[in-house]
């Protein structure tokens, strides 16, 4: 559970003080792979209705135990449905529903002083009641994960 409160010094509505409820069960396989499923849910309060929500998130991950094709991978679903606490766009409330896929590949072979590169790829479908805010995202990271 986490508590956290962000000020907008340029516009005080959008001040929020959010409470985050989570927990997760991570599993080993028989194969040694992992099995990993978390969820949360999460209440926003502000004055602007563009920051006064309640979200709930599930996820699931995979890690297989050997590499594929030498190269550590993880696989990943989630979905996220965040309702809108005030009207604002519409009459009724804003309601967003988003479905997450993701793949990470370590390359611990190419490691250089205690760190390896990672590649990690992203789609992302966020359906809207506001059709302004449905979008369609694809994305790509690179980056350096610690080896030790």
């Amino acid at each position: 559970m986490g508590h956290s409160y962000r000020d907008h010094q340029d516009a005080t509505e959008r001040s929020a003080s959010t409470t985050t409820l989570s927990t997760y069960y991570s599993h080993q396989l028989t194969n040694k792979s992992r099995l990993t499923f978390s969820a949360s849910y999460a209440e926003a309060d502000a004055q602007s209705a563009d920051y006064a929500y309640a979200q709930t998130n599930l996820r699931v991950r995979y890690a297989p135990a050997q590499p594929l094709l030498g190269v550590k991978t993880s696989f990943g679903v989630g979905f996220s449905l965040k309702d809108f606490a005030k009207p604002l766009y519409l009459e009724d409330l804003r309601s967003d529903e988003t479905i997450t896929y993701d793949a990470s590949f370590v390359f611990d072979k190419a490691s250089y002083l205690g760190f390896a590169p990672i590649v990690s790829l992203t789609s992302r479908s966020t359906k809207s009641n506001v059709d302004r805010f449905k979008t369609e995202e694809l994305g790509i990271s690179l980056g350096l994960k610690s080896s030790f």
